[in-house]
């Protein structure tokens, strides 16, 4: 947060506004929705004003990065949550790979019920019906719950991927058959994907390709 610190830092004493603008990206790595600067006491003038000195760096849309340009897989993955309104969520692949079930890859992927495609290094995908209860947090980040997250990826990951996805999770001690069972009945119409276990604790699956 060097680059941070430069552009607002404290030992510069800058005014309240940016103190604030300083806090918020501190909190979600280094960037910032338009809706958070007016939150924070910026106009669209202000904001236009710290772009052209450098200070604000346009990396989505209504996202800027504070005092730099180079973001952390973090900074990107809170980009794009914040591009994507209030109401997105990480999902699929990049849900898995903070739960640590599947590895992480490049492109990220998030859910909202925005009317949204694939862009700028990143997939989104659509949904009427993601309750309440199918998301959480991670250090702040808004994320699908494991169970939706499993649910989610039986639609993208062959069998055996999914198989070692849930066995992860089991590993890990955060799968339970019947929190899978109640996301399924919070997602009418998706993929009825099933896991049991086995006597010795092995997860099996079989999933369905839902619409």
């Amino acid at each position: 947060m060097g680059s941070l610190q430069r552009a607002y830092g404290e030992e510069e004493h800058p005014p309240p506004v940016d103190r604030s603008i300083a806090r918020v990206a501190r909190r979600q790595s280094g960037v910032i929705s338009t809706a958070q600067l007016i939150e924070c006491g910026l106009t669209k003038d202000g904001i236009a004003s710290r772009v052209r000195r450098g200070h604000l760096h346009s990396v989505l849309r209504s996202v800027y990065a504070v005092g730099h340009t180079n973001l952390t897989r973090r900074g990107r993955e809170w980009a794009v949550v914040l591009a994507c309104g209030p109401d997105a969520s990480l999902s699929h692949n990049t849900a898995g790979a903070l739960f640590v079930v599947v590895p992480a890859e490049r492109r990220l992927h998030v859910t909202t019920s925005r009317s949204r495609h694939a862009r700028q290094g990143f997939t989104v995908h659509r949904t009427r019906n993601l309750d309440p209860a199918d998301r959480t947090t991670i250090d702040g980040l808004s994320v699908t719950t494991l169970h939706r997250t499993l649910i989610d990826l039986a639609d993208v990951l062959p069998e055996k991927r999914l198989t070692k996805a849930i066995h992860e999770a089991e590993v890990r001690r955060l799968f339970d058959l019947s929190k899978l069972d109640e996301a399924l009945r919070r997602a009418p119409g998706r993929c009825t994907s099933r896991a049991s276990r086995d006597p010795g604790t092995r997860a099996r699956s079989s999933s369905c390709r839902g619409s």
